[in-house]
């Protein structure tokens, strides 16, 4: 079955491309962020006009302006949990708070030589379900760690804290709501403060006490969170707050993603005073991409993620096969299709999502039309038996031609296609492809994420490369798995069959990649 016009292929696994892609859809308003939805006034790449023009590379968040250096970011790892990539960012008006705990024992205190050293970064993860979260991070040294180093710091991030790196990394939400802020001591994280910041005449206002104490119902231990109950020890800090206004030297290309030069003045604001938190356990000596790091990443509620919602289960792509085969319809179309194995062309029938099918028609005897719309749940087609195709060789022999009764590399694209055509949606666990042959009756899924669609497999050379290397399996179902796997470098489609009781086999590969592995669902 052929697919829609070729076009440039994402890359299988998290990356910055992905990452930006993310941020493109906050704020544009297409995912919710901290129990909201983004205001569709931004583009990732500047305001829209009224004729859809970009005017500079600029993302809005929490009332500011910031400006993202892509070709700086850098991709890591976070313990095997979560893939992050954390990119600078220079903000059109940046305030800095000089943190000064008490238990920090800080020997010189803080001044705007630290202001003027701290930097930021935005950090995008994405854990092991396919979920995006995204954090704000500010980078303030203690002001010996700066003389220390030429007044730079900069060179620090998540994944590389120099050893003798000291201070605070903040972190902020997409709304620009303190997390949690972080104490660094040689490169190590050793304290976790959680902040609840006030001005002076909302303190005057509430007639505060201190000190207070709050009960938690998570421990960290060794790095991991346990159920268990410890005290998060609280008190009124005087936290003074300097502000760094920037201005942008644009060149005035609006396809241009990084800028030439921005220009910083600082200037003090003021003070606020917080109510900081200090965690009695000692926390994970590793900074992880979300900030508050005894708990979970909380992907969609209102900061702190208190009372949050629990997620919504995975999608069982087993039960989805299961219950979209056992549809009356559809095994009516299968039956049909199956009847039809022996013709010498392909046919088919594309579902909408209100359940009904529709009849495709051929481009040719082995290829159909099928171009997904917003309205394309799924695809169901036959390959044919082999056919003499009515002319003879050199011998005078009648040519045969020998349809490969398995997904090509086309079906998979037309999957892929289909995830496309549903991209913002991020739930592609309705969608499928199944094919109806004489060997068999099977169905592909996309369970990846975003940037896993790939949508390049369309065309004659993909169709030979298929043929010649499937030439040398008689197991069809192994054959089509390694191809896409050692050839197509597919992740996030799984393949599935139908069998004729109604059970479903799940079909992989095992761990050396080469082994099939089939088993019930």
């Amino acid at each position: 079955m052929p697919n829609m016009d070729e076009s440039k292929a994402a890359l299988g696994k998290f990356d910055v491309n992905a990452a930006r892609d993310h941020v493109k859809s906050l704020v544009r308003g297409e995912v919710p962020f901290d129990g909201k939805i983004a205001p569709k006034t931004m583009s990732a790449k500047g305001t829209y006009s009224a004729k859809g023009g970009v005017s500079q590379t600029t993302v809005k968040t929490g009332q500011k302006i910031f400006y993202p250096f892509w070709d700086r970011a850098t991709i890591s790892n976070f313990k095997g949990k979560m893939d992050y990539v954390e990119v600078p960012i220079a903000l059109s008006s940046r305030q800095i708070r000089l943190y000064q705990f008490p238990q920090d024992n800080i020997k010189l205190k803080p001044d705007a030589s630290v202001a003027k050293a701290a930097f930021q970064r935005l950090v995008v993860y994405k854990d092991t379900r396919g979920r995006i979260g995204q954090r704000l991070l500010t980078y303030i040294p203690d002001k010996q760690y700066v003389m220390q180093h030429g007044y730079e710091a900069s060179t620090n991030r998540l994944s590389r804290l120099n050893g003798d790196f000291f201070g605070y990394i903040e972190y902020k939400n997409w709304s620009g709501d303190i997390v949690s802020v972080l104490r660094i001591e040689n490169g190590k994280v050793v304290r976790r403060y959680s902040i609840n910041s006030k001005s002076k005449e909302q303190l005057k206002s509430l007639n505060l006490q201190r000190p207070t104490t709050k009960p938690t119902g998570k421990v960290m231990r060794n790095g991991n969170a346990t159920s268990s109950t410890m005290e998060e020890v609280c008190d009124w800090v005087w936290i003074p707050i300097m502000e760094t206004v920037c201005e942008v030297n644009d060149d005035g290309n609006p396809d241009d993603e990084n800028l030439n030069e921005v220009e910083c003045t600082l200037q003090e604001v003021g003070e606020y005073a917080d109510l900081v938190c200090t965690w009695v356990e000692v926390p994970d000596p590793e900074p992880c991409p979300w900030g508050d790091c005894d708990e979970e990443p909380c992907y969609d509620c209102e900061n702190p993620c208190t009372d949050c919602e629990e997620p919504d289960p995975e999608p069982d792509p087993c039960a989805e096969v299961g219950s979209q085969s056992s549809e009356p319809e559809y095994k009516n179309k299968a039956t049909d299709l199956k009847s039809k194995t022996n013709l010498k062309y392909e046919s088919g029938y594309e579902e909408k999502k209100n359940g009904t099918y529709d009849p495709l028609t051929n481009s040719n005897a082995d290829a159909l039309n099928a171009a997904p719309t917003n309205d394309t749940k799924g695809y169901i087609h036959n390959h044919v038996n082999d056919y003499e195709t009515g002319e003879v060789n050199s011998n005078g022999d009648p040519m045969i031609n020998k349809p490969i009764k398995m997904f090509s590399p086309a079906d998979v694209n037309t999957l892929m296609n289909l995830a496309d055509q549903n991209r913002t949606s991020g739930d592609f666990s309705q969608y499928y492809v199944s094919m109806v042959s004489s060997y068999g009756h099977y169905m592909i899924k996309f369970t990846g994420s975003a940037s896993d669609i790939q949508t390049t497999f369309g065309g004659k050379a993909w169709a030979k490369e298929y043929k010649d290397f499937m030439d040398s399996y008689t197991d069809l179902e192994r054959g089509f798995l390694r191809f896409m796997k050692e050839k197509m470098g597919i992740e996030g489609v799984e393949l599935f069959e139908v069998k004729n009781n109604g059970t479903i086999k799940s079909i992989g590969l095992k761990a050396d990649g080469k082994t099939k592995d089939k088993k019930d669902c």
